[in-house]
């Protein structure tokens, strides 16, 4: 390899021109182990290492990057949790797994955070092969934030019906519904019309679900069912996290229907930084700050209720220990966060626009 290609290779990786053919037997050797149930004999060939960089083919040989991941240090008498992602290719040992089940403990965990001077990350299920969810310091496991929006026990900061535009609230959204059965066999693009009537069906029969954001899409597809509703769209997986198949953009099937992010209308955000754009119901900066985060050219949400909610007696809804959730109604914002791979905060909660319950033929 030329000197200009060896100066990209920095002190902590190593790198290896492997054969195709090599390497795909190493990588059949550990599936075989992981299909055996065999994980450890699986990590003992593969535990540690990380491909990265680049993948390049060059002459009929793979050249590629890889960093070899060593076991964290532990002080003297500590014993770290490991964590591991799903293929078990990103293994760490973070000073803390913590398991919140509130937007309060969310918080706290952000605090203490800040106090020792150390990074948060939040993972879903681990479906990614990538090192995105891993760290060394606090890691967040949201697998225990499955709530749902329910009227008898609400979630932290569920949006109320009054406290929605009118266009969004369920009534109003429910009289659009148009009859999804009997819809048209499109069998070519020429039947224009019958495509236009299955769009508009579509477009119409949409319906607001807040859940919080450690659901998985199995567990949120029964939830959407007894409310007589169903997600627009589906990736291969339903182990995933709602907020992990979006703040990594699953695409899920079918071009004409829309990724896992453009499903979201809402979200509620634990983060240790400050907006410095418009905040509607008033700034309240401190070490942890709590937001509800929408576009401002499809806000759901009416400001002006929304604020006057938060000033009543009745209005703890839209406080978390105290704090004032903050209403940000902002596109560059919105879109910030909507895919940000766990870097703006800690997503604790989303409202999605679902549909109506319907049957694949």
């Amino acid at each position: 390899m030329g000197a200009s290609c060896r100066k990209c290779v920095r002190e902590d990786y190593e790198e290896i021109d492997a054969p195709l053919g090599a390497v795909a037997t190493s990588l059949e050797a550990v599936l075989e182990k992981l299909k055996a149930g065999d994980r450890d004999a699986a990590l003992d060939d593969q535990v540690g290492i990380q491909v990265e960089e680049r993948l390049r083919l060059r002459s009929g040989s793979l050249s590629y990057l890889i960093k070899r991941r060593e076991p964290q240090p532990k002080a003297e008498g500590e014993t770290h949790q490991v964590w591991k992602n799903q293929l078990a290719n990103q293994v760490v040992q973070p000073l803390q797994v913590c398991k919140p089940t509130t937007l309060g403990e969310v918080g706290a965990i952000l605090a203490d955070a800040v106090r020792n001077s150390v990074k948060v990350k939040a993972a879903g299920s681990g479906h990614s092969y990538s090192d995105v969810a891993t760290t060394t310091d606090y890691f967040v496991d949201t697998h225990d934030l499955r709530g749902v929006e329910s009227d008898t026990d609400p979630i932290t900061g569920q949006l109320q019906q009054k406290d929605l535009k009118a266009d969004f609230r369920a009534d109003n959204m429910k009289a659009k519904w148009r009859p999804i059965n009997d819809l048209p066999d499109i069998t070519d693009d020429s039947q224009l019309e019958d495509i236009l009537h299955v769009r508009d069906v579509f477009e119409n029969n949409t319906m607001l679900f807040e859940t919080e954001a450690g659901i998985t899409i199995k567990q949120l597809n029964n939830e959407l069912e007894e409310a007589g509703l169903a997600l627009p769209n589906m990736g291969g997986y339903d182990g995933q996290t709602i907020v992990g198949a979006i703040s990594t953009s699953t695409h899920g099937t079918g071009i004409g229907l829309p990724p896992f992010p453009d499903m979201m209308r809402s979200l509620v955000l634990a983060t240790t930084g400050t907006w410095d754009g418009q905040v509607i119901s008033g700034a309240f900066p401190g070490p942890v700050n709590y937001y509800r985060i929408e576009p401002s050219s499809r806000a759901i949400t009416d400001p002006e209720q929304y604020k006057q909610a938060q000033s009543q007696a009745g209005g703890l809804m839209y406080y978390c220990d105290g704090k004032p959730i903050q209403l940000i109604q902002d596109d560059d914002c919105f879109r910030a966060v909507m895919v940000n791979m766990g870097t703006m905060g800690v997503m604790f909660s989303v409202v999605l626009e679902a549909m109506q319950f319907y049957y694949l033929t």
